[in-house]
């Protein structure tokens, strides 16, 4: 009887345990084919296979020789900071490695590019005419980020600065035009 009753338990939690399996492979599933949009704001992890043919065909043709490629799926929110991107609109956007530096690239869902950026190293890699002002307006700052954007044919630099509790972000012209700036 006790072995019987040992026989009848392992059964059900063999059953038990396929039954998770297929719930747990039909989710995956679901997750990798939806092509539909979170209704949550910012970014979400994806594959290549959940990016629209015409996004990745803008991709590719643009990056023939990319590295390193992560996808993310963008809805931008209501008080979104960059003026490119629309509230409610959705978005993709791909980060990979290409010739020697780091770049994110942004579409819509169309296929058409909306930004793109690279990562730049340091101070030194910065025009001289963006140094003075920085040098100027933010004396004591400690640079943490950089980042060269590029929308509709014109470079901005994203700067993100330090000093202490002190923390702001500028968008600066080649020229050291500051053309947007959050200081909190």
């Amino acid at each position: 009887m006790l072995t019987l009753s040992v026989v009848a338990t392992g059964l059900l939690l063999a059953t038990g345990c396929k039954e998770a399996e297929k719930k747990e492979v039909t989710t995956t599933e679901v997750v990798k084919t939806d092509n539909t949009m979170s209704e949550n704001m910012g970014p979400v992890d994806i594959e290549m296979s959940a990016v629209p043919e015409t996004v990745q065909t803008s991709f590719k043709t643009k990056s023939e020789k990319a590295e390193k490629i992560t996808w993310k799926r963008y809805k931008a929110s209501d008080s979104e900071d960059d003026i490119r991107l629309v509230p409610n609109n959705d978005y993709y956007y791909v980060m990979y490695y290409d010739n020697g530096a780091d770049y994110t690239t942004w579409y819509d869902t169309t296929g058409m590019m909306v930004k793109t950026s690279m990562r730049v190293s340091g101070p030194k890699e910065l025009p001289d005419a963006v140094n003075m002002v920085i040098n100027k307006e933010y004396p004591g700052y400690t640079i943490t980020e950089i980042d060269k954007e590029n929308d509709k044919d014109i470079d901005v630099y994203e700067i993100d600065l330090n000093k202490g509790e002190s923390k702001s972000k500028i968008k600066i012209t080649p020229a050291g035009e500051i053309v947007k700036r959050k200081d909190n």
